[in-house]
């Protein structure tokens, strides 16, 4: 596994906006990416050195994902909303956390799109000691409208990818990562605690601009500084169910 990143480029936009709604984003075309930035400290690509273990020979098989219906798509992310016009979901995929877990997480991560307006736009990342941008091995940086082509799309990456990225959680790089992206709303999908110094790099990045959201899936983390990095920048700290 490379290096962990702690600097992504800037992406265009402030991402202000209001609060989402509960409207499904949904026609069954493909949309076309907002702008994005370039690759820079992500894990490498089908091109480069193949780092993150995939499913297939050596690597445990997934957890399959299931495909929400219309039905599924009630509020947003374990009850917080999805606010502005640029949605990034950070999601711990670390060797710190259960299939189970990473599991749960992205299919809640699936059914929040449901609940994206058609003006709002999102980015998905995986994270480890890296971080992994949706669509990799074929690294999309940009940010895309959930229609409900592109959702089965990310259900279908999702599926195909192992459940477990070697290396210890970093949701210090992922944060920062995607904070230079100047996103509205951060949803932070941790199974590590933070430190006092994590909480205030990425609260010294975000500079008041971006709603961070926190969600732990250890019931038994010391959540001490997740409360304070929601609190700190405008968010909720909530716990899986």
């Amino acid at each position: 596994m490379g290096s962990g990143t702690s600097d992504g480029a800037s992406a265009g936009g402030d991402g202000s906006g209001g609060a989402a709604g509960n409207g499904n984003a949904g026609g069954d075309d493909d949309v076309g990416t907002s702008n994005g930035s370039g690759s820079t400290g992500v894990a490498s690509n089908s091109n480069g050195d193949a780092s993150i273990p995939l499913a297939g020979p050596g690597a445990p098989a997934g957890v399959a994902i299931d495909a929400p219906s219309d039905a599924d798509y009630e509020g947003d992310l374990f009850g917080i909303p999805a606010s502005g016009t640029r949605i990034v979901y950070l999601i711990d995929c670390s060797d710190d956390v259960t299939y189970e877990s990473i599991g749960k997480a992205k299919s809640a991560t699936l059914k929040s799109l449901g609940t994206l307006r058609t003006d709002q736009e999102f980015l998905i990342v995986l994270y480890g000691s890296d971080v992994m941008p949706m669509f990799y091995p074929d690294i999309s940086e940009d940010f895309s409208v959930a229609s409900g082509s592109v959702r089965e799309r990310i259900r279908r990456w999702l599926d195909s990818l192992n459940h477990e990225l070697e290396g210890d959680s970093s949701p210090k790089n992922a944060l920062i990562y995607a904070l230079k992206k100047r996103p509205s709303t951060i949803f932070l999908l941790t199974g590590a605690p933070l430190t006092v110094e994590d909480v205030d790099a990425a609260t010294t990045e975000n500079g008041g601009r971006t709603a961070i959201h926190a969600v732990t899936y250890d019931r038994k983390l010391n959540v001490t500084n997740l409360r304070s990095l929601a609190s700190k920048n405008g968010g909720r700290f909530e716990r899986m169910p």
